[in-house]
C-alpha cells in the first residue's frame, strides 16, 4: 500500500477535465456541467501522480446537519495501493464532525465496509434518450410561493436541510 509519490491537493476548476476522464474510465455518465455543479457545492481533493490526476473525492456539506461523500474515483492504473483509503481519510477531515452519507458503487463497497459504512438504501440510475413528450394541456410550474413546501418535502426525503 504505497502512495508516497501521490500528492493530495485541493480540487479546483483546473482539475475538471481530468475528473471527467476518470469518471468516463469508471463508466460514469458525468458531464462537465455535472462536475462543475458538484464542485461548486462541495470541497474536494484530487490525487496527482507525475502531473496526472489519479483520484478524486468531493464532500458536499448540508449546513451542520450532515455531508455527503461523492465522486470517489481511483484511476484503474493505481488501484490496490491504498489511494481510496487516503482519499476517504481526506474526506473525513473535510467533513469534520458532520454525520456522513455516501453513495457507493459496488467497486468501493469493500473499502466502505471497512470504514464502517453500511447499506441503508439503493439508488437506481436509468440512462437513455428521452423521446418527444407532448406538452401538458395546462402546464403548472412551481413558483416562489412553493419553495417552502418543496424544501420541507426535501428535508423529509433526505433527512437533512439542503437549503
Amino acid at each position: 500500500m504505497q502512495t508516497n509519490e501521490i500528492e493530495l491537493t485541493a480540487f479546483g476548476p483546473e482539475y475538471l477535465e481530468a475528473a471527467i476522464r476518470l469518471s468516463r474510465q469508471a463508466g460514469w455518465p458525468h458531464r462537465l456541467e455535472d462536475w462543475q455543479m458538484a464542485l461548486t457545492l462541495s470541497e474536494g481533493i484530487v490525487a496527482v501522480e507525475d502531473g496526472r490526476v489519479v483520484g478524486t473525492v468531493l464532500v458536499t456539506p448540508y449546513k451542520r446537519d450532515c455531508a455527503t461523500i461523492n465522486m470517489v474515483i481511483v484511476d484503474e492504473a493505481v488501484r490496490g495501493r491504498g489511494l481510496g483509503r487516503k482519499l476517504m481519510d481526506a474526506a473525513f477531515r473535510i467533513a469534520g464532525d458532520r454525520p456522513l452519507r455516501l453513495v457507493a458503487t459496488a467497486e468501493g463497497l469493500p473499502l466502505y465496509d471497512k470504514l464502517g459504512f453500511g447499506e441503508s438504501d439503493a439508488v437506481l440510475q436509468h440512462q437513455g434518450v428521452v423521446g418527444e413528450i407532448a406538452a401538458a394541456a395546462e402546464p403548472e410550474a412551481a413558483s416562489t410561493a412553493d419553495v417552502e413546501a418543496i424544501a420541507k418535502l426535501d428535508r423529509l426525503a433526505f433527512g437533512a436541510d439542503r437549503g
